[in-house]
């Protein structure tokens, strides 16, 4: 993600107080890192049954309120959750200014998106171009992909894309959907590390 930090870095400060009144404050989701020692540490605190961390003295378990303070998510008038009927690709390019040539989703089976590496020349040509506007919906796009719903490493796949289609359409709420992937996460990932 170093790329589009490097990218984000040109933004003015018109385009980024925009950016947050659209999208909250997942641009800030850029600049955590985490550390995977840590990670390991805290997922053998998971409980699966329980959905929480427990410790000895108290249960921790991630909360929507909390996701939204974290965000800072603006109201929406709705909840997204996942639909059988998915949004073209080729309306998203649209949306996001993608040149057709670039619109192709690429994946094995079922899981299709586009490469980081496209998304990212996209996104440096619409900042060069001072598009902001544009290079908003392509950033979001971005984070989405890569930091709210990641599915596989530097793909932005079609969960993401519906998921921002679906609050720039519709302003459906991707919080509880962000959460339940987390949950989902931590779970996938706990049941790895119990099978090592």
């Amino acid at each position: 993600m170093s790329r589009v930090n490097e990218i984000c870095a040109s933004m003015s400060k018109e385009a980024k107080i925009e950016f947050e009144k659209r999208y909250g404050r997942i641009l800030d989701l850029l600049r955590i890192s985490m550390d995977p020692t840590f990670m390991r540490a805290l997922i053998h605190f998971w409980e699966p049954e329980f959905r929480c961390f427990r410790f000895p003295h108290f249960d921790i378990v991630p909360t929507i309120e909390e996701y939204d303070l974290m965000t800072k998510w603006p109201k929406s008038g709705g909840v997204f959750f996942v639909q059988e009927g998915r949004i073209s690709s080729d309306k998203v390019a649209e949306l996001i200014g993608l040149p057709s040539h670039l619109s192709i989703l690429e994946g094995n089976g079922v899981v299709k998106g586009w490469k980081l590496s496209i998304l990212e020349e996209h996104l440096s040509l619409l900042g060069h171009q001072k598009n902001w506007i544009t290079f908003n919906k392509t950033l979001a796009l971005i984070l989405f992909g890569i930091i709210l719903f990641p599915f596989h490493e530097r793909v932005v796949d079609h969960a993401a894309i519906d998921a921002l289609f679906a609050w720039d359409a519709h302003s459906n709420s991707p919080v509880p959907a962000i959460l339940a992937d987390t949950l989902l996460a931590i779970n996938l990932y706990r049941k790895k590390s119990e099978n090592r």
